[in-house]
């Protein structure tokens, strides 16, 4: 059965294996490292920095201690089943559609580029500076128009990756109070 130790620094309660006793141990909350004795009993302090709240190199963990939780890289909500995803609102398909939006935008934008080049080279034909007015919107499209059509689509974008980035932290932050 796990021990409660307090940290000598700060008085935190700490949680540790019955073999924690006359290890070195680490506070989680104020970092001191310090040995651990029985309950009761006065705890000595070290000053060699440990990264882990105990150090058990040479002793195996008792079997009712229990395992390190893993988490799988499915969300907590998520059944597995990309079907039953969709249909409950758990998978997002906006960020999939941005993308196709934003490759059709493109071909549109440079579709559009290309006939006003032809309708500048047209123009030319019969009036010099309409023709060097296409050209010049012509090469505005082609140049700030994918440009234009990358930022507005990336804007829509950073909206749904910043959902993914608090689902993320929410699942890692489990069920810590």
């Amino acid at each position: 059965m796990p021990l409660m130790i307090n940290c000598p620094t700060c008085d935190a309660r700490i949680r540790a294996p019955d073999n924690a006793v006359g290890r070195q141990v680490k506070c989680p909350k104020c970092g001191s490292t310090f040995t651990a004795s029985a309950p009761g009993a006065a705890p000595e302090q070290e000053e060699s920095p440990l990264s882990s709240a105990v150090v058990a190199p040479s002793e195996p963990e008792p079997e009712n201690w229990p395992p390190p939780r893993t988490r799988s890289k499915r969300t907590r909500d998520s059944s597995g089943n990309d079907i039953v995803d969709f249909l409950l609102f758990r998978k997002l398909v906006a960020p999939i559609i941005i993308q196709i939006l934003f490759w059709l935008g493109l071909l549109g934008v440079l579709g559009f580029g290309c006939f006003q080049l032809l309708m500048a080279a047209m123009a030319l034909t019969k009036s010099v500076e309409a023709g060097l007015f296409l050209f010049c919107v012509a090469a505005i499209y082609l140049v700030l128009g994918p440009i234009v059509v990358r930022l507005y689509c990336e804007m829509l974008i950073v909206i749904f990756r910043i959902y993914e980035t608090l689902s993320e932290m929410n699942d890692r932050m489990g069920d810590r109070p």
